[in-house]
């Protein structure tokens, strides 16, 4: 069994993690990604396979094309017609690159790290600006990709997407690797956390307190979007706009009880009137989709009290 394993980090450090790894430096300048595990100090970059938020498919060359040309490079076993069917592009696989969109880009790119079969796959942004179906199957590829053994590390300014690729979650911070959940101490945390009594007058009040500089500023609690955990701080999302938290998240749950406030996830509380969609990604991977557009992630233990709450079992 592999893993993977994502890192929420800046744009800028995501290029420097990307530039030492192709030219096979261990050492970002700041502290050291380890993607030669014991037993495997063999590995070379040949081994590795990259895809890049700027995707690199060949104009001039059609679907089908592009695809041949690496499984001869690569010296691949695979179907054409069966890759071109997985990807979804069999009726694309004579269009030419650069009449692609870019989600169906980036399943080319896909369908070229399925030819290489490197032990290792280091992709950037996976899901950002990719369409419903790109994003299903590249979560399930990550899935695939761990059960055949491969290691994949997902970079991401997104934590929201960082949770939702992996069960393993990293931020990289001030030059250091801070761990900030696995699926164990997700559900760890769930099932230890014990919500104590709410005051008759924290019901009845209909605000909840944020700070904004030096100031207390009360926002409606029935416009809140979601609050969410943020290397250990919280912010309150209201109107597509962030502001700083008083209290910590589980306080906030506490205080919101009253309320149809939902834990959908260790780092979020989400506001159920403003849930439009449940979305299920993989048997493993679910987010809510808000009416404004906002995605946040659902962990899978707890579906089934979403489920109950919501009267569907």
């Amino acid at each position: 069994m592999g893993e993977s394993k994502s890192i929420q980090t800046s744009r800028e450090e995501q290029e420097q993690i990307l530039e030492r790894l192709q030219s096979r430096e261990k050492r970002t300048g700041y502290q050291e990604i380890q993607i030669d595990f014991p037993g495997n100090q063999s590995l070379n970059l040949s081994d590795i396979g990259f895809c890049f938020l700027a995707l690199d498919s060949y104009p001039r060359l059609t679907v089908q094309e592009q695809l041949k040309f690496f499984k001869q490079l690569y010296q691949s076993e695979n179907s054409i017609e069966e890759l071109l069917e997985r990807l979804h592009l069999t009726e694309r696989a004579r269009t030419k690159g650069k009449d692609l969109t870019y989600s169906e880009q980036k399943r080319l790119v896909l369908g070229r790290l399925l030819l290489q079969n490197p032990s290792v796959f280091v992709m950037e942004e996976p899901i950002q600006n990719v369409d419903w179906q790109t994003k299903q199957l590249i979560l399930r590829f990550v899935q695939e990709a761990e059960q055949e053994g491969k290691s994949i590390i997902l970079l991401t300014e997104s934590l929201e997407n960082a949770m939702l690729l992996s069960r393993s979650v990293y931020q990289w911070r001030n030059g250091k690797l801070q761990f900030v959940e696995s699926e164990t101490t997700v559900e760890s945390e769930e099932e230890t956390a014990v919500p104590t009594d709410i005051s008759p007058g924290q019901q009845t009040l209909r605000k909840i307190a944020t700070k904004v500089d030096k100031n207390i500023v009360l926002l409606d609690i029935a416009e809140l979007d979601y609050l969410e955990s943020v290397a250990g701080t919280v912010q309150v999302n209201s109107d597509h706009k962030q502001y700083p938290g008083l209290y910590t998240l589980q306080e906030y749950e506490q205080r919101l009880q009253a309320y149809p406030f939902f834990r959908c996830h260790r780092s979020y509380l989400v506001n159920l009137e403003k849930v439009a969609e449940v979305m299920m990604w993989t048997r493993n991977s679910y987010s809510l989709l808000l009416k404004n557009g906002k995605e946040v992630p659902l962990s899978k233990n707890r579906v089934a009290l979403l489920k109950e709450i919501l009267g569907l079992q």
